[in-house]
Order: structure tokens, then C-alpha cells, then sequence
């Protein structure tokens, strides 16, 4: 049978393993914490960069809409003024 020396002394070991292990545990549990932090901030940029490309799609879009609707009302205007032209 242990002494009860031999006794604390491999509750001892069990005890710094132990101690080893939540420290392990406490690094990794540090190491995820920092990861989410910069995938949380690399979704922010992302975001803030899809906003921006949509705003320029959006305003590029209205361009090409209201050049778009001027040109149609040219041709109306030169059509509309042949017409005229040739009902005289």
C-alpha cells in the first residue's frame, strides 16, 4: 500500500497536469477568441466594401438610365419633327 507521502506526491503530479491542461486549454480558448475578432472585422471591411461597389453600381445605373431616357426623347423630338415635316 502507498504512503501517504507517495500518495501527495502523485496527487501533486495529477494536479499540475492538470493545471498544465487548463492552461492549454486557456491559450487555445485565447487564440479563438483573437481569430473571431479578426474574421468579425474582415466581415466588416467586406461589408463596408460591398455597400461602397453597390452605391457606384446604383449611381452608375441612374447614369446610364437618365442618358438613356434623354436619348429616347431626342429621337422622339426628331421623329415627332419629321412627322410634322412631312404632314405639311
Amino acid at each position: 500500500m502507498a504512503t501517504t507521502e507517495e500518495r501527495v506526491d502523485k496527487l501533486e503530479t495529477k494536479f499540475t497536469t492538470l493545471e498544465q491542461q487548463v492552461a492549454t486549454v486557456a491559450t487555445k480558448v485565447d487564440m479563438l477568441v483573437i481569430e473571431s475578432q479578426q474574421q468579425r472585422e474582415d466581415m466588416r471591411r467586406m461589408n463596408e466594401k460591398i455597400d461602397a461597389n453597390q452605391k457606384e453600381f446604383t449611381q452608375q445605373l441612374h447614369s446610364n438610365f437618365v442618358q438613356t431616357m434623354i436619348g429616347v426623347g431626342a429621337i422622339m423630338a426628331a421623329i415627332g419633327g419629321l412627322i410634322i415635316a412631312t404632314l405639311k
